[in-house]
């Protein structure tokens, strides 16, 4: 047997191996929606972190690929996706209740029998058994979390979060580098930028997409699911972004494949968010909102009726009013309801928190059905009642991390936790 057939025979294994594994299973107990719906985010976070671990390999010197055609970003597609599908849809179909270490010790195992095999296709270094451990701890254990998290509605917060990041790796890595490859193009424009160019457009990216980030924060927080069509959230979302648009996620993901294009300078790359916008507003958009009518009704008429997709308004529609409680006796607290008080909230409500009925308050709270925010939190909640510049403020203040530096930065500052005396004090 040739070189060049050993090659296409390794290739073609890599593929038809995780293959073969996964169709009998299928085929043995067909899955349901969510559960099909699971192996596939699971296979796609796969994707997206083997591709990346690829690259670190290549750095490092852990491993190296030799095959020619059917690459991407010097991986051998076949075997990448070969590779996310048994460490994705296989383990999460047929593995579901296998505690996470065997199903390392699983994959370890394989990998020290097959791997060494690989040649000529991949050449090992060294020190390839590194970034064996950094595909198990970047891969395979988070894409079974988040599967198994999705297929059993559980660990909200954490599947939300782990969501989240494989959709900006499946959108602003791997659809990129998709796109860059079969347009002849590369990432080599963007990476040969100064590096206080490049801080400064993940920073405006930052800024601009965080509505879209805010709104899987939402659905997690308020609606009690995440964007996925298969794990929706079971409560009418209409805080937050959505009390000023529609869509936020699907106006980040525009804004931010735009900024990309204009990154990677790639025209391709920037059609990708015409695309999405033709996408979003046609077909997408009309089954999505026939589902939610189905399952919302009159709420969410009533809800489409004042907030619009693709343009946000200016004022927020609040459907549910709010209270802010702020301590009367604290100045810098009265103040600062006073600079609230003086903008006109929608739909919020100051009173003084020495009055709450429990007088246990020890920070601005912000309460509405359903919701209670404390501190920065509950200041950042109010500013979404003021108009759509402030509440850009609030989306990102509320954000994971930034939201516990500014609290820390607060309570420095003196408006940390403190008991209150009892009222009555008569309510603004």
């Amino acid at each position: 047997m040739t070189p060049e057939t050993h090659a296409v025979l390794l290739r073609f294994l890599g593929l038809l191996w995780p293959a073969g594994i996964l169709v009998p299973l299928i085929l043995w107990q067909p899955p349901s929606a969510r559960l099909a719906g699971a192996a596939l985010i699971a296979t796609l976070w796969n994707t997206a972190a083997l591709l990346a671990v690829h690259l670190a390999a290549a750095r490092a010197d852990w491993w190296t690929h030799t095959a020619q055609g059917g690459l991407l970003l010097g991986m051998p597609a076949d075997l990448l996706i070969g590779w996310a599908l048994l460490w994705g849809a296989v383990p999460v179909l047929g593995l579901p209740k296998t505690p996470l270490w065997q199903c390392a010790l699983l994959a370890l195992g394989f990998d020290l029998l097959v791997m060494p095999a690989c040649s000529p296709v991949l050449q090992l270094g060294d020190h390839w058994l590194l970034g064996e451990a950094a595909a198990i701890g970047f891969a395979l254990l988070p894409g079974l979390i988040l599967g198994r998290s999705i297929a059993q509605r559980t660990h909200l917060r954490t599947r939300s979060v782990l969501l989240f990041v494989g959709f900006v790796g499946v959108l602003f890595f791997i659809l990129p580098s998709l796109i860059l490859e079969q347009s002849g193009s590369s990432w080599k424009h963007a990476l040969s930028l100064p590096p206080t160019a490049t801080a400064v457009f993940f920073q405006i990216t930052f800024l601009l997409t965080a509505p879209g980030l805010s709104a899987v924060q939402e659905f997690c927080l308020r609606g009690g699911g995440t964007p996925l069509p298969f794990d929706p959230p079971s409560r009418l979302v209409t805080s937050g972004p959505y009390a000023y648009i529609a869509n936020p996620m699907q106006a980040s993901t525009l804004l931010g494949l735009l900024l990309f294009g204009w990154w990677t300078a790639s025209p391709w790359v920037a059609a990708a968010a015409v695309i999405a916008l033709l996408t979003g507003a046609g077909m997408m958009g009309w089954h999505e909102d026939q589902e939610l009518h189905t399952r919302f009704g009159g709420a969410w008429t009533a809800y489409r009726s004042h907030v619009r997709n693709w343009l946000p308004r200016w004022r927020p529609h609040v459907a549910t009013p709010a209270t802010l409680y702020f301590a009367e006796t604290c100045t810098p607290c009265s103040q600062l309801a006073r600079w609230i008080t003086g903008r006109a909230p929608t739909g919020l409500a100051l009173a003084v928190a020495e009055n709450h009925p429990t007088h246990k308050l020890r920070r601005l709270t912000y309460q509405t059905p359903g919701c209670t925010e404390q501190g920065v939190a509950a200041f950042a909640r109010a500013l979404e009642h003021l108009h759509l510049g402030w509440a850009w403020i609030g989306w990102i203040l509320r954000l994971p991390v930034i939201l516990p530096a500014a609290q820390f930065i607060a309570d420095l500052s003196g408006a940390d936790a403190r008991d209150l005396p009892p009222g009555p004090i008569q309510d603004r």
